[in-house]
């Protein structure tokens, strides 16, 4: 099924900002639930849509994820037809924060990213396995030039499941926390 993509906004009547509970009325089918464990971003799986669905901790849309048999259509061009290197040039040209991160590519303005499961067997021209558009500021942590995080940071950022975690594996953190 074709879905029309409109970066920062959403697709085909599905916005970032949903709830999962509205996100699920757009569907005729249940999704397969992958909330991972407390802490990490629950995802609903639509596999025979081709679908993938992420929500932040508070259960609000910030990102969808598109694989075969989806048609995500952007700009005119089913995603999904493209190799690495064509998506690449058309992201580059609609927005110069495109960079090659070694996989695919990541429009950090457009909040989109293309990953290929061939590319290290069949590089650049190895197609698109997957198609990621997200919520403005989606990939603003791993913009080149954004501060690092180090462990500590991360299990933060989890909650207090991730702080244990690290905890558990890292001991405590042996600096001042970071402001």
């Amino acid at each position: 099924m074709a879905y029309q993509i409109f970066p920062l906004k959403g697709f085909d009547g599905i916005e970032f900002g949903m709830t999962r509970d509205q996100t699920r009325t757009r569907f005729s089918m249940p999704p397969y639930e992958d909330d991972l464990r407390d802490g990490m971003e629950p995802r609903d799986w639509y596999f025979d849509l081709g679908i993938r669905l992420e929500y932040d901790l508070e259960y609000h849309l910030q990102a969808a994820e598109f694989f075969a048999p989806a048609q995500p259509v952007f700009n005119g061009v089913n995603m999904l037809s493209l190799t690495v290197a064509q998506a690449h040039a058309m992201l580059t040209a609609l927005d110069p924060s495109t960079v090659d991160d070694g996989d695919g590519s990541k429009a950090y303005d457009l909040a989109i990213g293309t990953w290929s499961e061939d590319e290290d067997d069949l590089g650049r021209d190895a197609p698109l396995t997957t198609f990621l558009i997200g919520k403005t500021g989606y990939y603003d942590e791993f913009r080149p030039g954004a501060p690092e995080m180090d462990i500590w940071d991360i299990g933060d950022k989890l909650g207090d499941l991730g702080r244990e975690i690290v905890r558990e594996d890292y001991g405590e953190r042996p600096y001042p926390k970071k402001e």
